[in-house]
């Protein structure tokens, strides 16, 4: 496994940086990076609420070839297990993923460069469902910001739905799309709605962004293809152009909801 750190402009111990980990999508490597506009807001986006210290530290995460449960071609390939539940830090069975998070973090933390009340997390797709079953169940992580996610814990191919659990309350912001893929209008909502009755993050918001990335409310029609299948076909090519684009002008409300949301 590998990872990529990026330092920020001037990290040290006497300038401590915020910490951005971003998880790549499934079926994409690493450098599906430079298809977001975070490198380019590395060195001087303002995470810390500091003006002496501008910019953050970016870490870069690899995934590996495993099963997962959606529709062919992303059955199987690069990305993260997150059906695999497996979160106990003292268990021999511990999902690996998580293991692995667990020891690229560390890694960057000993280098005495990073603001410990602010390690966030981000992520696009797959990826974003691991940062959010990540994040939730890993003291230490503030918050995070995340694109297009299905549900960690019952999207709609799940073979094991189980209701969300998780020992840390960080605050999350989900941007989705008006038409998304795979029941991700549902099961994301279906997350925030079941992690904001029962505390288990705070606070939980959310963004809806439609085809030409305008702002929107609600779902589009077509998000209630599996309830109408004549909407199949058309939910699934439009759910797929909106889902394989980053949301090119909400990164910032992003990065702005992380600095807003350190740990106490």
């Amino acid at each position: 496994r590998a990872g990529c750190l990026v330092a920020g402009p001037g990290a040290a111990a006497d300038k401590p940086l915020p910490l951005l980990v971003f998880l790549h999508p499934s079926l994409f490597p690493m450098d599906t990076l430079l298809l977001t506009d975070l490198l380019p807001r590395q060195t001087s986006a303002d995470l810390s609420g500091d003006p002496a210290r501008p910019g953050f530290s970016l870490l870069l995460v690899a995934g590996r070839d495993t099963e997962h449960y959606y529709p062919f071609p992303d059955n199987t390939g690069l990305g993260w297990d997150n059906w695999y539940r497996n979160l106990d830090r003292g268990s021999p069975a511990l999902n690996v993923d998580v293991a692995t998070i667990d020891h690229f973090i560390a890694a960057v933390k000993a280098r005495g460069i990073v603001d410990p009340k602010r390690v966030y997390l981000s992520g696009w797709s797959n990826c974003s469902a691991m940062a959010e079953l990540y994040g939730l169940n890993t003291p230490g992580i503030a918050a995070a910001a995340v694109y297009s996610s299905p549900n960690p814990f019952g999207d709609s191919t799940d073979p094991c739905p189980q209701s969300a659990f998780g020992n840390n309350k960080m605050a999350l912001l989900h941007v989705g799309n008006q038409c998304d893929i795979i029941g991700i209008c549902d099961s994301s909502e279906a997350l925030l709605s079941d992690l904001r009755s029962r505390g288990l993050a705070a606070p939980v918001e959310s963004i809806r962004v439609g085809n030409l990335l305008q702002e929107v409310q609600g779902f589009s029609a077509l998000c209630a293809a599996p309830a109408n299948p004549a909407n199949i076909v058309a939910a699934n090519q439009l759910g797929t152009l909106n889902h394989l684009r980053w949301p090119l002008g909400y990164t910032e409300r992003m990065l702005n909801f992380l600095r807003d949301h350190p740990l106490p």
